[in-house]
């Protein structure tokens, strides 16, 4: 589910996180049988179009029951899809955007080269955001005329805890228990250090990683 907008009617719900009266101006739900075409392009640019490497093909995104799916066909077959056709929607300065995506992986790294970003037009004048790019973890990016300006791996959040990051050893700890499904919850604090190691908060206990052993320590 993808959604775009300034402020929306009271019959759809606004942006998860940002306050106030918004707009809807574009949705797409995927509750078709086949991707619509007079809202997306099916690869990029034409048949074979390459895109991080692979070329993009009509016949490996395929679309029912509110998914959309893109299928990794082999080392130089992929998908992808984009708004950038005639009618298409054009995300303008001051939208937001947001989707429900699930990226490829094992659950502690991604898999491939996935992710979904958007350009302002006459690219790469307008600058590009990776909104969410796979880059072994899921990191956030912009590219403008001056240059990367990369954020780095994108935090967890909640309206409740706020953007918490956490790393390594206790991230695959926390991966290890069911994530935010497990008994900590969310994270509440970002990584920080505690006497013989580092440690994170949750909502329910915490995870200290022990420097002498490698430990990590439930609280």
């Amino acid at each position: 589910m993808g959604t775009a907008g300034l402020a929306a009617p009271a019959a759809v719900a606004g942006p998860s996180g940002p306050s106030g009266s918004w707009t809807n101006t574009f949705d797409e739900e995927f509750n078709g049988t086949a991707l619509d075409t007079s809202k997306w392009m099916p690869n990029w640019h034409g048949e074979g179009g390459v895109m991080n490497d692979v070329g993009t093909y009509a016949a490996n995104v395929s679309e029912g029951g509110g998914h959309l799916t893109l299928t990794l066909a082999g080392p130089n077959s992929g998908a992808l899809i984009g708004s950038d056709v005639p009618g298409g929607h054009k995300v303008a300065v001051g939208e937001y955007v947001e989707a429900s995506v699930l990226f490829p992986g094992n659950g502690t790294s991604i898999d491939n080269w996935p992710a979904w970003w958007t350009s302002g037009p006459n690219w790469p004048a307008a600058g590009e955001h990776d909104i969410a790019e796979g880059l072994g973890s899921l990191t956030v990016n912009y590219h403008s005329p001056s240059g990367p300006h990369n954020q780095g791996t994108i935090p967890y959040w909640t309206p409740a805890t706020g953007a918490q990051l956490v790393h390594g050893a206790i991230r695959d700890r926390w991966a290890s228990m069911g994530w935010e499904l497990s008994s900590l919850g969310y994270p509440v604090s970002d990584e920080f250090a505690v006497p013989g190691g580092r440690r994170s908060d949750f909502q329910h206990g915490s995870l200290t990683y022990r420097f002498s052993d490698g430990a990590i320590l439930i609280g």
